[in-house]
């Protein structure tokens, strides 16, 4: 039920109107519609607050206790990918219809109720958040803990970009100390990141622990939707799974690297052909010497050859040793934003340049370009709110939010560039610089620019941005991810990504969400042979009257969860060729899509996914 309430749903604080005058939060306006209604009384007597974080297991808001009178947390059940809400006021869930989700629906809630009652096991370590309670309600279950004043380490990571070990250490260390003793308890947590890892006056605070264990439905297909991109081991991806004290060991060490660099590491699973993992970032840093070995035989992919436990790594990173310095330093250029962000999965993304005098073709530069690392608040915030994202700063600097940006322009020159341009180089070089003028955002180097691996969330949260020309000097030859890429770019009418290179790509989920003013796009040209995730791909692209996929290939497709949701604009689609032997989900794929008259498919489960369109 829902009900009035007199306290801020941001901060819970006693209000008389919003805007909040403790933090500053206003709940009018749309709300994301895949979390609870704000106002929701759990349980009798729990009233739900604004979304704190969402992680591949669930979604934590902020609550209050009205019989005890006090804040709590509550975590509710949510494996991304596998459950919706399909409506703002909607407070059950909907789970996806396949034997997968099923499985998940009732082995996935009985294993989170049980690892939240074995806290009680832990609750004598301080760095711990308590459980105080756990339920079932809207056909999930939830858990209620104590409410921790402070930061997230991911949060803390957007305000001031990458930390030096010496002060990362004041956090790991009591960190990887406490998850020692949760291990010898009997819990693994599975979902260590930095947005679980809290920072308050009184030290480093681990969230939702003990929630993700024994998720694993033996086919391997809830450990795969809920696992965390670049964070979560390769076990957790897999099939047999075989997690233990070595997948938090993994995951430890993988926000660690992300702490110290600011750069996500790749997905574990795209590690097992050619592991991207780049190594030399954290010797540039001057990280130390056994820092780096410790790191690296934490992020083994084999979780045999891996470090085994906390206390073995915990002994390595203490280990005395001395700063890895290069005597030639790699010229990496970091875009580091400053943003509040209530939690994130975070993605790093980058660019790099090669000379104009190099060959014409930019996937084969003759020498290694210069890399930008982009950290721009919107590449960690696959949990922040849609409507949050346009108030963020982007790429260094705290003049400008995201919705400031009217036009972007990519330019292979440096000359006559104005004063007011920042530095986005990690050298100080300014051999790449950005600025604004007008609203309009300019990114120019000498040479071609190319983004790294994780091109995530670039543009995300541009709402006003009604035109993006990447001047053909942008080379997309190395990226693997491009999920929610153009999340929110609501006011672009026309979009040319034609000439972008994604034959590295393996992510495309939400890639172009909610750009609800595109009239039409050419995608025909896209290489999707390596792409495992096109969920929300074309999600609320609502003016769009044709799209040609004819061309994809989706035999290495995972997840389709609503694909073409409200893509009510399209009169004709061709799936014909669309292979989808590996989906998972594909819920709510052509829902809304009430035009589509002209339906090419030969693929019964897609066919009957059209046929519920309209629901």
């Amino acid at each position: 039920m829902c009900m009035q309430f007199n306290r801020c749903f941001g901060c819970m604080e006693e209000i008389q109107g919003y805007p909040c005058p403790h933090c500053g939060f206003d709940p009018r306006g749309q709300q994301d519609n895949f979390v609870l209604p704000r106002g929701t009384v759990l349980n009798g007597h729990y009233v739900v607050g604004r979304v704190l974080g969402q992680g591949g297991f669930g979604i934590t808001y902020i609550g209050y206790d009205l019989s005890l009178q006090r804040k709590v947390a509550i975590k509710e059940f949510y494996p991304r990918g596998l459950a919706s809400r399909f409506t703002t006021m909607s407070c059950s869930l909907q789970w996806a219809s396949d034997s997968a989700s099923q499985d998940v629906r009732t082995t996935g809630m009985d294993s989170f109720l049980r690892e939240a009652r074995k806290m009680a096991k832990v609750e004598d370590i301080p760095e711990v958040v308590g459980v105080r309670e756990s339920f079932l309600e809207n056909d999930t279950a939830y858990i209620i803990m104590d409410y921790i004043e402070g930061k997230t380490l991911l949060s803390v990571l957007k305000e001031k970009g990458p930390m030096p070990w010496e002060k990362a250490k004041d956090i790991f260390l009591p960190a990887i100390s406490a998850m020692e003793k949760v291990h010898q308890a009997g819990l693994v947590h599975r979902d260590l990141s930095p947005d679980n890892l809290m920072l308050t006056g009184k030290g480093v605070r681990i969230l939702d622990l003990g929630a993700a264990k024994d998720l694993s439905v033996g086919n391997g297909a809830s450990s795969a939707q809920v696992a965390k991109s670049g964070f979560s081991p390769f076990e957790q991806y897999t099939q047999r799974g075989g997690s233990g004290p070595w997948s938090d060991v993994y995951a430890m060490a993988a926000t660690i690297y992300y702490t110290l660099t600011g750069v996500l590491p790749p997905n574990a699973n795209d590690r097992v052909e050619e592991d991207s993992l780049d190594w030399k970032l954290l010797t540039s840093r001057n990280v130390p010497a056994n820092v780096i070995s410790a790191l690296q035989k934490a992020m083994t992919v084999s979780a045999k050859s891996r470090t085994q436990s906390m206390g073995a790594f915990l002994s390595q990173l203490q280990t005395a040793g001395t700063p890895h310095n290069h005597k030639k330093k790699t010229p990496y250029i970091v875009i580091a934003a400053v943003a509040v962000v209530a939690v994130l999965l975070g993605f790093a993304l980058g660019f790099g340049v090669r000379g104009k005098n190099q060959p014409e073709n930019p996937a084969m530069p003759t020498q290694p370009p210069i890399k930008v690392n982009v950290m721009a608040a919107a590449e960690n915030q696959k949990d922040v709110a849609i409507d949050e994202r346009s108030d963020l700063t982007f790429w260094g600097q705290v003049a400008y939010k995201r919705s400031d940006v009217k036009t972007v322009t990519f330019r292979d020159s440096l000359s006559d560039v104005p004063r007011t341009a920042w530095d986005v180089s990690e050298a100080g070089d300014r051999s790449i610089l950005a600025w604004m003028e007008d609203g309009n955002l300019t990114v120019a180097a000498d040479g071609i620019i190319a983004p790294n691996p994780n091109a995530s969330f670039l543009f995300s949260g541009f709402v006003n941005t009604t035109a993006i020309d990447f001047g053909n000097c942008l080379d997309t030859s190395s990226v693997t991810n491009m999920g929610w890429m153009f999340s929110g770019c609501e006011s672009l009418t026309e979009l040319d990504v034609s000439g972008f290179d994604t034959s590295k790509v393996t992510d495309m989920g939400y890639m172009f969400n909610n750009c609800k003013s595109l009239t039409e796009l050419d995608v025909s040209g896209f290489d999707t042979a390596k792409v495992t995730d096109m969920r929300g791909m074309f999600n609320s692209c609502k003016s769009l009257t044709a799209l040609d996929v004819s061309g994809f290939d989706t035999s290495k497709v995972t997840n389709m969860y609503a694909m073409f949701n409200k893509c009510e604009s399209l009169t004709e689609l061709d799936v014909s060729g669309f292979d989808t032997a590996s989906v998972i989900n594909m819920s709510w794929i052509f829902s809304g899509c009430t035009k589509l008259n002209d339906f090419k498919c030969n693929d019964q489960r897609i066919r009957a996914q059209y046929n519920q369109r309209w629901n």
